[in-house]
């Protein structure tokens, strides 16, 4: 998808928008209406991707809420790399007086930091995709068939939770990667405008530029603490109210507790290190 072009993206996003997962397979009908080779051949690698997971043994017989949601989120996930995408290619920010060195800091995505974090910015990193997978798998080995969480205000409970860690896992990781997200153009936190102070000012020298940076840095570092508290205070109170079911309910616990652990194990191999593909 990194080669498509501005108008192959938009017919990749309206091709994934009208899948029919029980009806529509690749090559027929109107789908293929102005789709190029190089779409076909993405959103047929998007079907063998969505059916594989679909179909994957450990969620059936998982709610037919929980499976749903798992394909709402799927299609999700892929439309956030290519807002991702779309955003990474609009021109920067720059003034006449700036070099392409110091025009890396600020981008023009079309919404809010705080807007972005919660969603395309969580997504990108799959955290609403991944926990829908862990719901369909409770619902499927705990539950037996129903829904992974019992009643309305358990389920409220755990979105707001994990739009929590979907947001610091992004920021954790933007931490890490601010060097290497700079080098190769790519849209993180520090994009935005809510961040770029002092870092991208004219006629800097090299260490007031470095000294912004850490400011940047520090102030993405408090969003995230404040979010992952946020995160693990709802969680507590899921846990529990999901031990109010007793032996079931514990065992949705225990899961939990591990996804969490996962997530903060994520957010903390970030914090120490850059660990992304282009670092490597």
């Amino acid at each position: 998808m990194i080669q498509f072009s501005g108008e192959e993206i938009a017919i990749f996003k309206h091709s994934i928008e009208r899948i029919d997962y029980a009806h529509d397979q690749p090559g027929t009908g109107n789908n293929d209406c102005g789709m190029t080779p190089r779409v076909h051949s993405a959103l047929t690698i998007f079907r063998s991707f969505s059916g594989y997971i679909q179909s994957y043994p450990r969620i059936n017989p998982a709610s037919p809420t929980s499976l749903f949601d798992l394909r709402s989120e799927t299609r999700a996930y892929i439309l956030h790399h290519l807002n991702q995408l779309e955003d990474k290619r609009r021109p920067p920010h720059q003034s006449p007086q700036s070099s392409p060195q110091r025009s890396t800091m600020s981008l023009t995505p079309l919404t809010s930091y705080v807007h972005w974090v919660h969603t395309s910015g969580a997504g990108h990193v799959s955290g609403p995709w991944f926990f829908s997978f862990f719901c369909c798998i409770i619902s499927s080995t705990v539950r037996g068939g129903r829904d992974c969480f019992s009643t309305v205000k358990q389920k409220l409970m755990a979105y707001k939770m994990n739009n929590h860690i979907g947001a610091f896992c992004r920021m954790y990781n933007n931490h890490g990667s601010i060097e290497s997200d700079m080098e190769n153009g790519s849209l993180d936190s520090v994009k935005f405008v809510e961040f770029n102070h002092g870092v991208n000012g004219e006629n800097q020298s090299e260490e007031e530029r470095k000294e912004g940076l850490e400011r940047v840095k520090k102030t993405l570092l408090e969003g995230a603490a404040y979010e992952r508290g946020f995160a693990l205070q709802v969680a507590e109170e899921l846990y529990a109210d999901l031990e109010k079911e007793e032996k079931e309910g514990k065992s949705v616990v225990e899961s939990l507790r591990v996804y969490m652990g996962a997530c903060e194990q994520f957010s903390d191999m970030y914090f120490t290190r850059d660990a992304t593909d282009s670092a490597q």
